[in-house]
């Protein structure tokens, strides 16, 4: 009975070990060293031959191929092509609460307004020195581009109690904790061509007058060149303020409306490697 021998090859061919089979194909182990394994896993699927398998092997990051020589050698050099280092984003978040009339003023509408570096510069210039405007917080962070990120400002705060009764009749009171703030989960994906797809979620939360937790979220994808800044949402608040005025035996009650919006400006810049 032939027994199947696998022959090693001592050599080491386009950064992978060969082992030549009996049927004619090759086993071919790609070490990969920067690149998702698993997405190259499904770019070398589709270009085996009919014959051909890939296996990846998570606990070394490898790709094993089995196929025929030629097809092989193909297969190497997508490997070598794709097997680099992936485009780092910088992300820097900018959170400023603001009266509408600033906003307003400044030419920054509800929606998604894209804004030229040198121009977001002056725009920040004025949020500082508007007594209208307030700074809420600042976030940056780097990713690999098409990697998902998280970035947050907040803080525990208490926003109620729970009672546990034990068998014993003793009560134990916890209190119920929630994170309160500024949040953004981002994904930037580089384009190549100097812009950036952004996919992200930006939201903020807080606890009103009753100690209720309040979040306002919105969802949405947008491109922007590298360096370019992009306004986003404008999560809306509403509030009105009643005052009592006594005057010659009359009660004068007057109601002035707040409108105030909290925003992000999201600035992506593709970072040279």
């Amino acid at each position: 009975m032939r027994a199947l021998l696998v022959v090693i090859i001592l050599s080491l061919v386009c950064g992978g070990v060969v082992f030549a089979n009996e049927a004619g194909t090759q086993t071919r182990i790609f070490k990969i060293k920067r690149a998702d394994a698993q997405s190259l896993c499904a770019v070398i699927t589709d270009v085996k031959s009919s014959e051909g398998k890939v296996t990846f092997d998570k606990n070394t990051n490898s790709i094993i191929v089995v196929d025929y020589p030629g097809t092989l050698d193909t297969i190497a050099s997508i490997v070598r092509e794709l097997d680099v280092a992936g485009e780092q984003v910088e992300i820097k978040v900018l959170v400023i609460d603001a009266g509408d009339d600033f906003f307003r003023g400044a030419g920054i509408g509800v929606g998604e307004l894209v804004i030229p570096a040198a121009q977001f510069s002056v725009f920040v210039a004025a949020a500082q020195n508007s007594s209208r405007a307030h700074l809420r917080s600042q976030m940056m962070l780097r990713t690999s581009s098409g990697s998902p990120a998280r970035l947050a400002v907040s803080s525990d705060e208490i926003f109620g109690e729970t009672a546990t009764y034990l068998p014993d009749g003793s009560i134990v009171v916890t209190p119920d904790r929630r994170a309160v703030g500024d949040f953004l989960e981002v994904v930037p994906t580089a384009q190549g061509d100097g812009t950036i797809t952004v996919a992200l979620r930006p939201s903020s939360s807080s606890l009103n007058a009753q100690g209720v937790p309040l979040e306002r979220a919105i969802l949405t994808q947008v491109n922007v060149r590298s360096g370019d800044t992009v306004a986003l949402g404008g999560l809306q608040s509403i509030s009105e303020e009643e005052t009592h005025e006594k005057s010659f035996g009359f009660l004068s009650v007057q109601k002035i409306k707040n409108e105030r919006r909290v925003m992000m400006f999201l600035t992506a810049t593709v970072m040279k490697s």
